[in-house]
């Protein structure tokens, strides 16, 4: 290259970085894109991430659904805070392995791709820190709090807040302290109501992508099921391929084809109309400052109406489809009908015990009532303590029984033995189910104390039901290993079919722990999916503490009736 090619290329790139004003203008100008849209940035198959990149709100939301383009604003704001502001930057994944395959397979290929970029660049090898000149991008993951100390940003991304550790968000934002100008971004499908992205969702401007129908000329969002035609009846049915997308007041349809092998959907049609949209407010923010953004999979030009179709269709068919078309498709937080007791539950349970107090009813000497009690421990240890009533010929003994909680409460780790040991005695437990960590020789030292009454918990998944592995070494301290699904089906489940009292006076928060498990559904390393219980980060000692009370009462049965455990399972 001659020096006055070399002169003519500075003095181009001189006035390129003069007009840009703006991150869609510098993504435009300056970001380069691999498969499936080669070439320079562009916002025509994602109009409405053009908003997403040039507010100017210090809190940012985008509650998105998957294929949304939401990542790549992300990425571009994150790189032209780097370039042009020339500010640090901190982009936030859930975990250590997600920060490591996102800088490997996101950031260093938009760096690769780009002249301007590479060369911007000093440093790009290492994983978790790209440097540009003095200037630095942290790529961090949310698990464990020491790669997020000391690290002073102006610009913060949480990208799939929702699967981050919650408790460490608060130390993100610290990062920021101390900054005169200062931008969040947070970035998530959502998950569950109230986790998350959602209450931060819930305190912005929500803001909805309008745009005009060609039909007839009014303002229109796609939303679901009303802008879509469904059409066919399961997932191989040809006429899925019949589904498009209409307007919700004309019903003006949009068109579209597929390639011979309907492999690929074109839908310029839909995409020429959205190109006129806009971000409009649904709700007047508390704090202006903060601005919320909500796209779901309709939106997309990737993403097909047949597509949407067979993926309802999906959903019809099992609670895992139900829950990701949901979360994916829709953008939307998702619980299960019967996946979390509500605080109607709580106040149901309290008006079926008939306004008894908690210790109220105290175990007298003589009686064979049949308590049991379970302890989560920890710094502070919860108690839950439960008489049961049932017929002894029952089949299946926690399914017929009917519990009523005597008392529940909290003491110190440090008081274990001592306390513990008193809460035996003054309600004459039948049987006691402590989990066995942290400390073992703790546990199997109250255990001791009380020989044939006290089991030691430990949980896994993917045992058969309700069965139990009962490892007995003859120290008089028996350590039973349960599936954690299934008994917290059970135990959980008794507010849903009315089979459980509590006291008017429990503690507050023995409900709020017990609505902080959610049954949802995961996908194991083959792909296959399982249900589990997840508390999103949330305190759920007394949910632990009564399903230990729960799990034990056929051990503390099969005792009071001298036969195998297995009897009452």
């Amino acid at each position: 290259m001659s020096l006055m090619d070399e002169f003519r290329k500075e003095l181009h790139r001189e006035i390129i970085g003069k007009s840009i004003d703006r991150c869609s203008r510098w993504a435009e100008k300056r970001r380069v894109m691999g498969h499936p849209f080669k070439g320079p940035y562009s916002f025509k198959y994602f109009p409405w991430c053009r908003e997403l990149h040039d507010s100017k709100a210090t809190w940012n939301v985008t509650l998105k659904s998957a294929q949304a383009g939401a990542t790549e604003v992300g990425i571009n704001l994150a790189l032209y805070t780097i370039d042009h502001l020339r500010q640090n930057a901190l982009y936030v994944l859930p975990t250590l392995g997600d920060a490591s395959d996102f800088s490997k397979s996101r950031f260093n290929p938009a760096l690769r791709n780009s002249d301007h970029l590479k060369n911007v660049f000093t440093d790009s090898n290492n994983v978790g820190l790209k440097m540009a000149g003095n200037t630095a991008l942290y790529i961090r993951g949310s698990k464990g709090d020491s790669g997020l100390k000391s690290i002073p940003v102006s610009t913060l991304f949480l990208d799939e807040m929702d699967e981050m550790d919650q408790s460490q968000i608060e130390l993100a934002f610290k990062r920021l302290s101390g900054q005169p100008v200062k931008k969040i971004w947070m970035i998530s499908t959502p998950t569950v109501p109230n986790h998350g992205v959602s209450p931060q969702y819930a305190l912005s401007t929500q803001e909805h992508f309008i745009f005009k129908c060609p039909g007839c000329s009014r303002h229109e969002e796609l939303v679901f099921p009303d802008s879509l035609v469904m059409c066919g009846d399961s997932l191989t049915d040809p006429d899925v391929y019949k589904s498009y997308y209409q307007c919700t007041q004309c019903k003006y349809k949009f068109k579209h084809h597929y390639d011979d092998a309907n492999e690929r959907c074109f839908q310029e049609d839909k995409l020429e109309a959205l190109q006129s949209g806009i971000w409009t407010p649904m709700q007047q923010a508390i704090d202006p400052n903060r601005r919320g953004f909500r796209i779901n999979q309709l939106f997309s030009y990737t993403v097909s109406p047949a597509e949407v179709t067979q993926e309802y269709l999906k959903a019809q068919t099992n609670s895992f489809a139900l829950q990701e078309f949901t979360r994916s498709v829709l953008g939307e937080p998702f619980v299960e009908e019967s996946s979390q007791i509500t605080e109607a539950m709580i106040i149901r349970a309290k008006e079926a015990g008939g306004g008894y107090r908690c210790k109220e009813l105290a175990a007298q000497p003589g009686e064979t009532r049949m308590i049991t009690m379970g302890i989560d421990r920890g710094a502070i240890c919860y108690y839950t303590v439960c008489e049961w009533f049932y017929k002894s010929d029952a089949i299946d003994l926690n399914e017929s029984a009917h519990c009523r909680v005597l008392d529940a409460g909290i003491f110190s780790e440090e008081d274990f033995i001592m306390y513990s040991g008193r809460l035996m005695k003054e309600w004459q437990v039948r049987g006691c189910m402590v989990d066995a960590d942290p400390g073992v020789p703790q546990a199997k030292r109250f255990a001791r104390e009380f020989p044939g009454f006290v089991w030691l918990n430990r949980y896994r998944e993917g045992r058969t039901g309700k069965s139990m592995s009962i490892e007995d070494d003859k120290s008089y301290a028996p350590i039973a290993t349960v599936d954690r699904t299934c008994w917290l089906d059970l135990s959980l489940g008794r507010f849903f079919r009315e089979r459980v009292e509590l006291p008017i006076d429990i503690p507050v928060s023995f409900g709020q722990h017990l609505m902080n498990e959610v049954r949802m559904y995961k996908e194991d390393k083959f792909g296959n999916p399982y249900a589990m219980y997840d508390n999103y980060g949330k305190p759920n000692h007394f949910a632990h503490s009564f399903n230990y009370a729960e799990t034990v009462l056929p051990l503390a049965a099969s005792a009071a009736a001298g036969c195998d455990v297995n009897r009452f399972l």
